[in-house]
Parts: structure tokens; C-alpha cells; sequence
């Protein structure tokens, strides 16, 4: 939430589930830096990223995704906006597994068992 990411390892997260939150209007991390990461793992094959950006949220939107309400958010960054529940969050987390040993996909893991 409310980050970046280092471009040059979006390889490495491609076979990563990862859903990116951001406040469309934060000044402290501006979302251009969430909005190049997931570029950046699309780009490498990535097929399990998922981006919310929220319409006119700044930087601190921890509490408005954890609480289980709804949001606005734009729809791939075109201005178009949409309403979604937070409470997705969890299902969608919990919905995740880690690959399975040995496969292609498990070489940017950091385990022992990859």
C-alpha cells in the first residue's frame, strides 16, 4: 500500500499474486511509482497483479481498505472511477497459495524448498 517498487526486479514477482493499493492524490510516495511497478510486472509476463488506485485519497488509506467498507477507485488509471468493497481484500489475500516446489514460477522465491 501507498508504495513503489524496484523495476529492475519485476521479473521476479511476476508469478507473485500481488494487488498494489494507492491514494490517487498522495504527495508523500506519488502513485506513479505503484502505477510503473505493475507496468514493470505485466511487462514481464506477470499475471496475477491486481491495482487499486483511490480517487481522491492521499497517502495514509490503510484504514479505509482494512475496514471492510466501500471505496472509489479509477479503473486502470484512466479517470474512469468505480466502487468496490474493501472487505475484498481479505477474501482475495486468502484466496492466494505459494507455488509449488520446484516449479518455474518459484525462482524469485526466497525459500528453501524452491
Amino acid at each position: 500500500m501507498s508504495g513503489g517498487g524496484n523495476l529492475s526486479l519485476a521479473g521476479t514477482y511476476a508469478g507473485i499474486p500481488i494487488w498494489v493499493v494507492h491514494g490517487a492524490t498522495d504527495t508523500t510516495v506519488p502513485p506513479s511509482g505503484a502505477r510503473n511497478t505493475i507496468t514493470a510486472i505485466e511487462n514481464s509476463g506477470g499475471l496475477k497483479e491486481r491495482y487499486t488506485e483511490l480517487a481522491g485519497q492521499g497517502h495514509v488509506i490503510w484504514a479505509r481498505i482494512y475496514s471492510g467498507g466501500t471505496y472509489v477507485y479509477d479503473l486502470n488509471y484512466t479517470g474512469t472511477y468505480a466502487t468496490e468493497g474493501s472487505g475484498d481484500i481479505y477474501s482475495w489475500m486468502f484466496s492466494q497459495s505459494i507455488p509449488e516446489p520446484g516449479a518455474a514460477h518459484c525462482s524469485g522465491w526466497r525459500r528453501l524448498d524452491c
